[in-house]
């Protein structure tokens, strides 16, 4: 332990609520991400011809991308 300061001991760790703290919140950023992927893959299904045929895809394409299982919610 270093030398007190003012009669306080100075901690040079972490504290093990903040490494708590950014667990949750990297669980919360993933669930986010995961949500709009989930949107997204849902948006092809409602995309035109035209919008599709853009991007390289077809109507059946599209269903069959936004209906793989690690899209769903």
């Amino acid at each position: 332990m270093s030398e007190p300061l003012h009669g306080f001991p100075s901690f040079t760790s972490t504290l093990p609520g903040r490494r708590l703290w950014r667990g949750a919140a990297t669980l919360l950023l993933d669930t986010r991400r995961m949500l709009r992927r989930h949107r997204e893959r849902c948006r092809l299904t409602e995309m035109d011809a035209r919008l599709l045929r853009d991007i390289g895809m077809d109507r059946q394409a599209a269903q069959w991308e936004a209906q793989k299982w690690w899209w769903q919610v």
